[in-house]
């Protein structure tokens, strides 16, 4: 309790005591048992709940929200997790904190009773999973809010303009707030239920409301309206403006933490809305003094109060920030939300969440963007800026030396929105060995369904090759997010090279089906091999196989080979065949490339194994990459064995 208050209370009580002294000398009463004189009881200290979140799988653990359910209580974690809730008045509180794309955490209860010095509970360390996609879908609420309307009806007795500083609380919470000049408030971080709402305000009735919260995201909007009565007869009100200033002398909010009372009636105490306005009602005829409290704060002094017969009278009452050995300054700036062109949405910039990492110093936009904070001590800063359906920001490093007011950069939230992206190819970046064919396929895979025409203009690759690119059902191995890139080797006019790095480019104009382009392109490599065998006939693994002298083995070359490094002893088949084999080299009309054909009596139901040795070589004398090569395949069995032209 401060000097200032200490005065008012023995100056109350002193007033209090005087008539009973008079009344004992004029033998007025009974002197032998006074009627005892009513003290004010200890003023309660706000407490602290402090501790530490960590974020799973990560080393920064900055940003987590650890609040109090429809209180003003909020802080935001440092990058070590610590966290700190200041102020908290007496009470019984759930803590829980929240990160976008984790589970919500129930930290603990919070029991807070009076107590004359300062409260310091310490909530055990707590670590935030991941959240699963079947537990917590993209995006889903998980704390609603209720976007409320005061309205005041005229009635017989007297009425203001402004429905300011009317208190509305959640009945069976400790959940309380209050309108604005237009009427309006607001109540944040609700879990899903079922709440009622009641509102009152000096000379009205009092009204209440039901609000359903579920998981969706948008506020639930509800309106109130209080009915005008007469107040009682010779019972007076006094109205009245708490105004605090920080250490710089500016105007500051922090109503939450004020409590105003009146000296001589000391049940009778009331906390300000949040535009320092409050009221006391049904107050009979006298003098009265009025003094504000806030922990931080010195009172420039009371309000005397004369009170006559239903008075409606106004007060004023200033706090101002006690200046220590370190001068604090002020911090503001704008919070935006941003657009998906980039931009920004200039309608309604209001609950942005606004916050020095690891202090519980933060702040919650309204319409147009603006935070500030005061009292805030010299050093070094992170500034957390977070709002439903847009990515969290960072800002590092934000020095803040004494006494200076300090406005920050604008702020621009990026709405937090699923960009097409490639997340896997075959061939993998930087794949090597990769053997030219007659068709050298190339699969890309994308996170989201693609628009086809959109990927097939983003796709280049250099060297310059011949390609085609299929997209949505254009082929049996493709889908709309994923698409696949033929190249054709044998082509004349443009040549696929051999041991050459080949460059994939997806340009950032490739966009999905609700409009949204790849944010940045991608790019992924791939080597040819030099020349070697790339299809054999029957293939690795082939079986049921029917093999006659004019219906042989082939295997194929994508390069010219000098037929002379091809000999009888270059090919190896085991088991032995019956007599040997004849050995035929072509070249494909078209590419060029050579083909080996083996003609030879095959045994029917027999698994056979070709090798071809190392010694094969191309026309200008380079071995192939790929050798020594083999393959099996296995014959059909001896029943199911027919001849050419013998009938069935």
């Amino acid at each position: 309790m401060n000097r200032s208050r200490q005065r008012l209370l023995f100056v109350a009580s002193a007033l209090a005591f005087f008539p009973l002294i008079l009344a004992a000398c004029s033998g007025e009463g009974d002197p032998a048992t006074p009627e005892a004189t009513p003290t004010a009881p200890p003023p309660d200290v706000p407490a602290r709940i402090e501790g530490s979140v960590q974020l799973e799988g990560r080393a920064d653990s900055s940003g987590v929200q650890v609040f109090i359910p429809g209180s003003p209580y909020l802080s935001m974690t440092d990058g070590d997790g610590h966290f700190s809730l200041e102020s908290v008045r007496p009470g019984s509180f759930t803590v829980l904190a929240q990160y976008p794309g984790y589970e919500t955490v129930k930290l603990g209860e919070a029991q807070i009773a009076p107590w004359p010095t300062l409260n310091v509970i310490t909530m055990e360390p707590a670590v935030l999973g991941e959240s699963r996609p079947e537990s917590s879908a993209r995006g889903q609420k998980l704390f609603g809010r209720i976007l409320g309307q005061i309205k005041l009806a005229q009635g017989d007795g007297p009425s203001v303009s402004s429905p300011v500083g009317t208190t509305v609380e959640v009945l069976g919470t400790p959940m309380r707030t209050f309108c604005d000049a237009d009427g309006a408030f607001y109540l944040w971080n609700l879990s899903p239920g079922r709440y009622e709402l009641r509102a009152h305000r000096d000379g009205y009735a009092e009204g209440s409301a039901i609000a359903v919260i579920g998981t969706e995201a948008d506020p639930v909007r509800i309106e109130i309206v209080l009915e005008s009565i007469a107040p009682a007869r010779g019972l007076g009100q006094i109205a009245g403006t708490v105004r605090m200033f920080d250490a710089l002398g500016a105007a500051t909010g922090g109503y939450q933490y004020v409590e105003v009372e009146i000296a001589e009636l000391a049940d009778r105490r009331t906390a300000p809305d949040m535009n320092g306005r409050f009221r006391f009602e049904d107050l009979p005829p006298g003098r009265y003094t009025l003094f504000a409290e806030a922990t931080g704060f010195s009172s420039d002094g009371g309000a005397d109060i004369d009170l006559n017969d239903g008075d409606i009278l106004d007060a004023e009452l200033v706090l101002r920030e006690i200046v220590d050995e370190l001068t604090p300054s002020v911090v503001f700036g704008l919070a935006l939300k941003g657009s998906a062109d980039g931009g920004a949405d200039q309608d309604d910039m209001s609950g942005i969440s606004v916050a020095l990492a690891g202090t519980s110093i933060n702040s919650i936009t309204g319409p147009d963007g603006r935070y500030r904070f005061a009292n805030v001590a010299p050093g070094a800063y992170r500034v957390m800026a977070q709002a439903e359906g847009f990515l969290p920001l960072a800002i590092e490093d934000v020095e803040v030396r004494p006494g200076e007011e300090l406005e920050m950069e604008d702020i621009v939230l990026e709405l937090d929105l699923i960009y097409p992206e490639v997340v896997e190819t075959h061939p993998a970046d930087g794949a090597s060995d990769i053997q030219v064919a007659f068709e050298i396929p190339i699969m890309i895979r994308f996170n989201k369904k693609m628009r086809p025409g959109s990927v097939r203009e983003a796709i280049t690759i250099s060297p310059e090759v011949d390609f085609t690119v299929f997209a949505g059902k254009e082929h049996e191995s493709t889908d709309f997010d994923l698409a696949r890139i033929s190249i054709d080797g044998s082509s004349q006019q443009t040549l696929v090279r051999y041991d050459t790095l080949h460059r994939v480019r997806i340009r950032a104009g490739a966009e999905d089906y609700e409009g949204l382009r790849m944010r940045e392109p991608y790019e992924f490599t791939f080597r040819t091999a030099t020349p070697g065998i790339w299809e054999t006939y029957p293939a690795q693994g082939d079986s049921q196989m029917l093999l006659t002298p004019t219906h042989s083995v082939v295997i194929r070359f994508n390069g010219r080979i000098d037929p002379e490094s091809i000999g009888r002893r270059d090919v190896r088949i085991r088991p032995s065949l019956t007599g040997n084999p004849t050995l035929q080299v072509v070249e494909d009309i078209k590419t060029g490339w050579t083909e080996l054909t083996i003609q030879a009596l095959w045994e029917p139901d027999t698994e056979y194994k070709v090798t071809l040795s190392r010694g094969i070589k191309t026309m200008t004398g380079q071995r192939l990459s790929n050798t020594p090569y083999t393959f099996q395949f296995k014959t059909t069995p001896l029943g199911e064995f027919r001849p050419p032209g013998v009938p069935r």
